[in-house]
């Protein structure tokens, strides 16, 4: 193949000089067919082709006489590295075995060549070279090796009549496309955050790419023209770093990147959304752009707040005054502005597990307190007022634990949230520890396998924080215990169900209703019929009418319900 190189390269010298030559510049593609080039071709023969065997290895000596036909395609000044995309397209694949080749030869013959080849039976085919320096000429040809004039041998040397395989050259295409990889052909630009509240900034940053979308290189002293058409430049302005604010502006490649060009969101309220195009060219040729967006949306503020200092106990009676909490207040704020008249949604849920109740079920809406006027109901909406403000009273229901209140707004179809919390509880109540003469009882942890062996499974109460209670009732259930221990040697009391953590309604079925209908202030304990024993075994029988009178020196009252004594201590 180097002699036929060697051959071909000597023609195209003398050929070279004869033939007019399509002129094509880089980013231009050239489509041309056979037809249009046979004006100027030229037919030659040549010896300088070899056979190989079957195994494609071996090469057959033999010299044989090819008749070819070379026509001249386009000469290319290429100046930067350059990249070649051909395709060769037959518009029938009715031909066989015919070549069709298309050559480029670089620095004026200087010879390097790349070829891509089309056989007969292939509708197309698709070559792209790597990019190839620059620094002279590219001489492009069409050649292609014509069988009917001298028959074909197939692998075996023996001739095929090849006398019909002849090439309808107006049916065969040539595209021929030039880029060059470090050619500037466009600009990215990006926005950095690229969603803004009105009033904000967003930083803007350029890249150059070439026509395969590839960061290169431009110098920094480019020069960019910024503007922003008529629809974008009512919602903002450009920004400099020095704090010069306008419509449209030129910039250095350099500058821009540097963090020294933003938008700022200063024009009109986008009412919702807007998308604002960023658009940047080349100052000396616009022709070489790019657009980058920005998003503009109203800055919206929503706010609730419930006052620290709210001290709400559970609804325990009628006419009490201490369950009510009256300065909730929700603020709407659009764009630095109230925004008025606008429907604000509020609902209340207790925070599981909180207050002492540790099963996880909400209770009903309808027994989570009241909000204003609504009934049944742990959720009301009202609109804004002229500040933008929605003030909300609440009255708390009869258990107790951290109330989580959220309003919420849906604007221009996003959905916005404020949460605060609310404790409900009961003050100053203090929790029982552990006595040398009782036994805290009642919790979910209390039973046989544990610390209370008169009972022999679990409690079904869900409510661990059960030995709350004011700081009288705890000295009484003290001195009860520590008296009978002294007529009654090595037995320990069994205290069971006081008030929970924060008080209020004490639903030992885990339901937020009643059995217990007391239990909630603090005031009130359960005593075991049965103690337990210095061997830690349940003593069955305690001696009642001792421990009966015991209790009535501390209490103000003592009830006799099921296994236990209910006492009152104020």
């Amino acid at each position: 193949m180097k002699r036929f190189y060697s051959i071909f390269l000597r023609f195209l010298l003398v050929f070279t000089a004869l033939q007019a030559y399509s002129q094509i510049t880089i980013e231009d593609t050239l489509e041309i067919t056979f037809s249009e080039l046979m004006p100027k071709a030229k037919r030659i023969n040549s010896d300088c082709f070899w056979w190989f065997d079957n195994s494609g290895i071996n090469v057959i000596d033999s010299t044989l006489i090819w008749e070819w036909i070379v026509a001249p395609v386009a000469i290319i000044d290429i100046e930067e590295p350059t990249r070649f995309e051909i395709d060769i397209l037959y518009s029938s694949p009715t031909i066989y075995y015919q070549q069709v080749y298309l050559l480029y030869l670089l620095d004026e013959l200087a010879g390097l060549a790349y070829t891509v080849q089309r056989w007969g039976d292939t509708i197309i085919d698709s070559w792209s070279c790597e990019q190839v320096p620059g620094g002279g000429k590219a001489l492009l040809y069409a050649y292609y090796f014509d069988y009917s004039s001298i028959g074909y041998f197939d692998a075996n040397l023996t001739q095929i009549d090849t006398s019909n395989y002849i090439v309808d050259f107006n049916l065969l295409n040539i595209h021929v496309t030039l880029s060059q990889d470090d050619q500037l052909h466009h600009f990215s630009v990006h926005l950095n955050p690229d969603t803004i509240n009105y009033s904000q900034l967003a930083e803007i940053s350029v890249n150059a790419k070439n026509e395969k979308d590839e960061l290169i290189d431009i110098p920094n002293e480019t020069m960019l023209d910024f503007t922003l058409n008529d629809t974008n430049s009512v919602y903002g302005s450009y920004l400099t770093i020095d704090g010069t604010q306008t419509k449209a502006l030129t910039l250095t490649y350099g500058d821009v990147n540097s963090g020294q060009l933003f938008f700022i969101a200063d024009g009109d309220e986008p009412n919702g959304y807007k998308d604002i195009y960023i658009n940047t060219n080349l100052s000396n040729d616009p022709s070489i752009n790019g657009t980058g967006l920005v998003v503009v949306k109203d800055s919206i503020l929503l706010s609730l707040e419930i006052p620290d200092s709210a001290e709400v106990w559970p609804t325990l009676r009628e006419n009490q005054t201490n369950n009510m909490i009256s300065d909730i207040t929700a603020t709407l704020i659009k764009n630095g502005h109230p925004f008025v008249n606008y429907d604000l949604t509020t609902t209340v849920n207790i925070i599981i597990p909180s207050g002492g109740h540790d099963h996880y079920n909400q209770p009903p809406v309808n027994l989570m307190g009241q909000l204003n006027d609504a009934q049944h109901t742990n959720t009301i909406t009202l609109p804004t007022n002229d500040s933008g403000l929605v003030t909300i009273d609440y009255q708390s229901p009869k258990f107790c634990g951290m109330f989580e209140f959220v309003t919420h707004a849906i604007i221009y179809g996003d959905t916005i949230k404020a949460r605060d919390t609310l404790r409900v509880y009961v003050p100053n109540l203090i929790l029982l520890e552990e006595g040398i003469n009782y036994e805290l009882v009642g919790a979910p942890d209390n039973y046989d396998d544990t610390n209370d062996p008169c009972r022999p499974n679990p409690p079904t109460s869900l409510h661990y924080d059960n030995h709350y209670g004011t700081q009288n009732l705890i000295n009484a259930i003290v001195n009860i215990a520590d008296d009978y221990a002294r007529l009654n040697e090595g037995i320990r009391l069994r205290i069971n169900d006081m008030s929970l953590v924060y008080g209020g309604l004490f639903d030992t079925n885990n339901n937020w209703r009643i059995p217990h209908r007391s239990h909630r202030e603090g005031h009130h304990v359960d005593i075991g019929f049965n103690g337990i024993n210095q061997d830690d075994e349940c003593e069955m029988q305690l001696n009642r009418i001792q421990l009966e009178w015991i209790i009535d020196n501390y209490s103000n009252a003592r009830l006799i319900e099921g296994n236990h004594y209910h006492i009152t201590v104020q």
